[in-house]
C-alpha cells in the first residue's frame, strides 16, 4: 500500500504509576535551551519553557541536548541501548499535545505525541521502538519537546520538562 509519505505518529499517555523518582537520568546533557522561546533552567532534572505560539502554525521547543552548541564538532550520545525514556511535564496553564523528538547528527529525527499534558505534573515512559521517523539512536544530538499552536489550549505559557541530569 502507498501511503503518500502520511505516517501514523504515535501517542503516549501519561502513566499515573510514573512519578519524578522514574524519570530518566541520560549522561551528558548540556544545559537546555530553546527555539523561539526562552528556558530557564531549575536544576539538573527540571527546566521550564516559556512559549508564545498565539500565531496559526508557530511552534517552540524546549530542547536537552548532548551537542555542545560552542563547538564546531557535533558531540553525540548512543541511546541504541536504552528501551525507553521516561520524563515530566506539565503545562502552567491549559492542556495539549507535547511533541517528543530524538534528533540526531545527520539531521535524522522521530518523534512521538505526548498526550494529555495538563496542569499537574504527569510522566510518560516513551518507548523509542515507538518513535516514527529515521532517526540513528547511535548519533543522537537532542531530545526536544516541541509545543505547537494547535496542539495547546493556552497559546502563551510554560512548559515544564524533568528529564535528567543536565548540565548545572
Amino acid at each position: 500500500m502507498d501511503t503518500k509519505n502520511i505516517y501514523f505518529i504515535s501517542t503516549v499517555l501519561p502513566n499515573p504509576a510514573l512519578t519524578a523518582a522514574n524519570i530518566s537520568h541520560l549522561s551528558g546533557l548540556f544545559n537546555p535551551t530553546a527555539v523561539n522561546a526562552i528556558t530557564t533552567q531549575n536544576n539538573a532534572t527540571q527546566y521550564d519553557v516559556a512559549f508564545d505560539v498565539s500565531v496559526a502554525a508557530s511552534f517552540a521547543a524546549g530542547i536537552s541536548p548532548f551537542d555542545d552548541f560552542g563547538t564546531v564538532a557535533k558531540e553525540v550520545k548512543d541511546l541504541s541501548g536504552v528501551a525507553d525514556i521516561f520524563v515530566g511535564l506539565k503545562l502552567a496553564a491549559g492542556t495539549g499535545t507535547i511533541v517528543f523528538e530524538v534528533e540526531d547528527s545527520l539531521g535524522g529525527k522521530s518523534i512521538v505525541k505526548l498526550n494529555g499534558v495538563s496542569t499537574t505534573e504527569q510522566f510518560y515512559g516513551i518507548a523509542l521502538a515507538s518513535l516514527v521517523g529515521n532517526v540513528d539512536l547511535t548519533k543522537v544530538t537532542n531530545i526536544n519537546f516541541t509545543v505547537i499552536s494547535e496542539n495547546v489550549t493556552t497559546k502563551v505559557g510554560t512548559l515544564s520538562v524533568r528529564l535528567g541530569d543536565h548540565a548545572f
